[in-house]
């Protein structure tokens, strides 16, 4: 799907799914934003995510109406050559129907819901790095 894409039906990740900013040089080089009426994760979705050089990251947007988990999962995926998610990073990924079912994540990411002033219908979905336990034994 192309940058700026609005498909009001079911999208199915099957792992060949992909959206794509031609703006830049090469499809990975500018976030895209889209809208699904649903995703139907049947396989991980990739959320490409950049960091600049102000630390700051920008990411793709999927506005979603709501998820439908059948084994795949929202994989954040840095692109930015030698960087790595840190502690506390958060990523927005975008609007959600504020009665959707969320999408499961990979592993050290959890869920942030935000209501949006103004929005009865939708919610903002961030996903936080850092979810889980750590323990220190010296």
């Amino acid at each position: 799907f192309a940058n700026g894409a609005n498909w009001a039906g079911t999208v199915v990740v099957n792992g060949l799914l992909k959206i794509t900013n031609y703006e830049g040089k090469t499809e990975n080089d500018n976030p895209a934003s889209v809208a699904f009426g649903a995703l139907d994760l049947q396989a991980d979705f990739q959320v490409r995510v950049w960091r600049g050089e102000d630390g700051a990251l920008t990411n793709d947007t999927l506005n979603v109406g709501t998820f439908i988990n059948n084994g795949g999962k929202l994989v954040p995926t840095m692109m930015t050559e030698g960087e790595e998610f840190v502690l506390g990073d958060k990523v927005v990924v975008g609007k959600i129907a504020k009665s959707a079912v969320l999408p499961e994540l990979s592993k050290g990411w959890r869920i942030v819901l935000k209501a949006i002033d103004g929005d009865d219908e939708y919610n903002l979905l961030t996903i936080n790095r850092g979810a889980g336990l750590k323990v220190i034994l010296r």
